[in-house]
């Protein structure tokens, strides 16, 4: 599920400022914060860049399940291995802070740390220089992944035509 800052809910404009992953086979949950504070700063020039910081911190705080044994005595990942996990921590956020509905991806053992890192650098795509960013082909092939595991192949078949293009000249 991707974070998305909303400033104004009259707006209704976002920006995506985290991702939270979760393995249930592992036991896995994690939210990778945006490391682009600056583009936050440019989306809301009313940023309040302590305020964010608390927010974000909050939410590795509630989702990264590598701090559970600091943690013992908390509750917070008892459901873990269930497949409703983030559905459930996430429903609760509805203001400046969203999430998206959480996309579902099956992944196995050899790919799940590869898998992992695309979905990573495809949501915080500008976290990155222009020359290190995730790869269109890379992103189509996740696409792809996405519809063979909804199987959805059968309702979604490439066109034959060549897509024309518009440009202003």
């Amino acid at each position: 599920s991707v974070a998305k800052y909303t400033p104004d809910l009259v707006r209704d404009e976002s920006i995506n400022v985290g991702i939270v992953i979760h393995v249930p086979a592992y036991s896995y949950s994690s939210f990778i914060p945006t490391k682009n504070k600056q583009r936050i700063r440019s989306f809301d020039d009313e940023y309040d860049s302590e305020y964010m910081n608390m927010i974000l911190d909050s939410l590795e705080f509630e989702f990264n399940s590598n701090e559970i044994d600091n943690y013992s005595f908390d509750n917070r990942f008892n459901s873990i291995k269930s497949n409703n996990f983030i559905a459930e921590k996430t429903k609760y956020y509805a203001n400046e802070l969203r999430f998206s509905k959480v996309q579902r991806m099956l992944t196995n053992n050899l790919e799940v740390e590869n898998d992992i890192k695309d979905l990573i650098d495809t949501y915080l795509y500008y976290d990155k220089p222009k020359n290190k960013r995730i790869t269109k082909q890379k992103v189509n092939s996740l696409l792809r992944k996405r519809i063979k595991n909804l199987n959805l192949e059968e309702h979604i078949r490439p066109s034959k035509k060549k897509m024309k293009y518009f440009d202003s000249k």
